[in-house]
């Protein structure tokens, strides 16, 4: 899920329906379903906010670019196998891609064509930017993270963070990068000066996603089977609030002026 900059519009991922869901968030209606390519399962927005990128997690791999004016597909874009997730550089010209298939997709937004191809390990998950351009974080399945130098594309640094971690996300200010780990309930505190491990901060069971409000004061992390969302200091590193929520939760983002945050859940199987 993504909320568009000018905060007017949530577009929400369904992966059992192929689509793309667009929300108004005055009315909290739906304005458009927008048919995307097979198993859609991540989406950022362009920092213009003009382009929505949609990661189709299919064998042949491809990125949907929608139109976010016009609610259509523009481009698709064959990428990895298995994509999962995909990030802009902040000036929003380079969009990356990683895949199942241990590699990174490097895209030039202009005319959404695929311009590099970087090799990782043990399959890469999400993938997030500091907020100056120069650095990509990539959760790694081996229980780690890569730091990726987006000027030579190339790795600078391996950080081991907890078991099974599944996404990340950094401060405003760039300077520590917060990772959740599924297998052993925990969020790992990354330095990016020093590319370690500061903080380990335990929260609800299996911790799938997180996202840090505009402030860069508080970080929600949603925990799937005991249907909560923990709420993080990031100044103290340390919970200071636990949400209960109806349905087990999978994303959440905050609107841009950080009022509300939107949690998106389905029913157990």
């Amino acid at each position: 899920m993504a909320i568009t900059p000018d905060g007017k519009l949530a577009y929400v991922v369904d992966e059992g329906n192929d689509n793309v869901t667009v929300i108004d968030t005055k009315t909290h209606s739906i304005v458009a379903i927008v048919p995307v390519e097979q198993t859609p399962v991540n989406l950022k927005i362009s920092p213009s906010g003009k382009l929505a990128y949609v990661v189709n997690n299919n064998l042949v791999g491809t990125v949907s670019a929608i139109d976010i004016k016009t609610h259509s597909i523009i481009a698709s874009i064959l990428v990895g196998q298995s994509p999962s997730s995909v990030s802009f550089t902040p000036n929003g010209k380079i969009a990356y891609v990683t895949n199942l298939n241990n590699s990174v997709t490097i895209i030039d937004v202009t005319t959404h064509s695929v311009i590099a191809t970087l090799d990782l390990q043990d399959s890469p998950n999400r993938i997030s930017l500091t907020s100056d351009g120069k650095l990509a974080y990539v959760v790694i399945a081996d229980g780690s993270t890569s730091v990726i130098d987006t000027k030579t594309h190339s790795v600078i640094a391996n950080v081991p963070v907890g078991t099974g971690p599944l996404n990340n996300a950094i401060t405003p200010d760039g300077k520590l990068v917060f990772v959740t780990n599924s297998g052993n309930n925990s969020v790992s505190v990354i330095d990016t000066k020093t590319h370690s491990v500061i903080a380990t901060i335990i929260v609800g069971q299996t911790p799938v996603n997180l996202d840090i409000s505009p402030d860069g004061k508080l970080i929600y992390v949603v925990n799937s089977p005991d249907r909560s969302v923990s709420v993080i200091d990031v100044k103290t590193h340390s919970v200071i609030a636990t949400i209960q929520v109806d349905l087990p939760p999978g994303f959440v983002v905050f609107t841009p002026d950080g009022k509300l945050a939107y949690v998106t859940a389905s029913p157990p199987f």
